[in-house]
């Protein structure tokens, strides 16, 4: 069943959340799979500067290859390496994916 995904991207990143969005959904590798979108929820609490983008994944696929495309993706375009990964379980079922910079 295809899911919703929360990244929380750390400022200290460098990367404008609009940047991100738009060469995952123009790039038809990351696309096809689903289309990242800016957050309209709140900041979230463990990180009051992070920002949130969500992935609505088109097909159902595992959430940690989403994620590892996803890292892939900022490491080749953005970064020298690729960022620190943490995983945080809401009790609702939801995951946010905070994608820090190592």
């Amino acid at each position: 069943m295809p899911e919703q995904i929360q990244f929380a991207l750390d400022p200290e990143l460098g990367i404008a959340p609009e940047t991100l969005i738009a060469a995952w959904n123009e790039h038809a590798p990351t696309s096809d799979l689903g289309q990242l979108a800016a957050s309209a929820k709140a900041v979230p609490a463990f990180d009051p500067t992070a920002i949130l983008i969500v992935l609505n994944a088109a097909v159902a696929v595992a959430s940690g290859v989403l994620t590892s495309l996803l890292t892939d993706l900022l490491k080749e375009k953005y970064l020298p390496h690729k960022p620190e990964i943490i995983e945080i379980h809401q009790p609702d079922g939801q995951k946010i994916v905070i994608i820090k910079k190592k």
